[in-house]
């Protein structure tokens, strides 16, 4: 997933079994800004992102970069994007799927950090409402609490001020769909 990967391009890419990014990823599913939900198993897959990111990901339709792709299960490895053609030219050579885990893990290095999991004490805290109506006071509330400081590379590190910044998936209502959508009582992680 190196570039930009948004809506059905993360429902090609992220259900794979090898999911690359690398600095120049910017990954999401904007569809949620004109009122659909995350469709191609987006649905799915923000459900088992940790706590509430995914509910956060899904309503405000927020793109990530490759630190926060793989914190919330979207990728799992970041390849700098220099290297990809000597990964390409070894995945080539693969000849089985331990041959394509070797060759990732040869050229794999950790993830810079994403702004999500220093997030979570507010987004969990938001987001773990019933009704879209609830998340928005709470939103609201916690935004009229201690200054924050700026974000480091994006919006996610802090609530959205006011509802009229909101896309249209998350008017009333909208909030018990999701969450029958993502019954956390039977989500596991997808099989790897």
């Amino acid at each position: 997933m190196d570039g930009v990967v948004m809506g059905g391009g993360v429902g090609v890419s992220a259900h794979g079994d090898v999911r690359v990014v690398t600095e120049r990823s910017t990954v999401g599913m904007p569809e949620a800004t004109i009122g659909f939900v995350p469709d191609v198993g987006g649905t799915y897959l923000l459900s088992r992102a940790p706590g509430e990111t995914g509910t956060h990901l899904a309503l405000t339709a927020e793109p990530v970069g490759p630190g926060d792709a793989v914190y919330t299960g979207l990728a799992d490895h970041y390849v700098p994007s220099d290297r990809l053609p000597d990964l390409t030219e070894e995945l080539t050579k693969a000849a089985s799927a331990a041959d394509v885990s070797d060759a990732v893990g040869r050229f794999a290095e950790t993830v810079p950090a994403g702004d999500l999991a220093g997030a979570r004490h507010w987004i969990d805290a938001c987001y773990s409402a019933d009704t879209a109506e609830e998340i928005v006071e709470r939103l609201r509330s916690h935004a009229t609490g201690t200054p924050r400081a700026p974000p480091r590379s994006s919006r996610a590190s802090r609530p959205r001020q006011s509802r009229s910044s909101w896309p249209p998936s998350a008017v009333p209502g909208s909030c018990p769909p999701w969450r029958r959508s993502w019954s956390r009582s039977t989500a596991s992680p997808a099989p790897r």
